[in-house]
């Protein structure tokens, strides 16, 4: 019985691209843990942030830290 009440189940992708939005160290490890276990995926998360409504230097800024965590988590070849 939900008594009314509606839940969100917000898409992983989505959360991590909100979170990274506030850029706050907390936020930051919580995504490259998502990354890690690959809850999301680089190439989702990346479009999910060139969609953020926020201003274009922060969008920059958030696109270059996932490309440097990806590279980083990837390692070398």
């Amino acid at each position: 019985m939900t008594h009314s009440k509606t839940g969100l189940c917000i898409e992983a992708h989505d959360l991590a691209a909100s979170k990274l939005a506030a850029y706050r160290e907390k936020d930051k490890e919580f995504v490259r843990l998502l990354l890690i276990e690959k809850m999301i995926d680089v190439k989702i998360i990346t479009k999910r942030i060139s969609e953020l409504n926020v201003e274009a230097k922060l969008r920059e800024r958030l696109l270059q830290w996932v490309k440097i965590t990806a590279e980083e988590l990837k390692g070398p070849e």
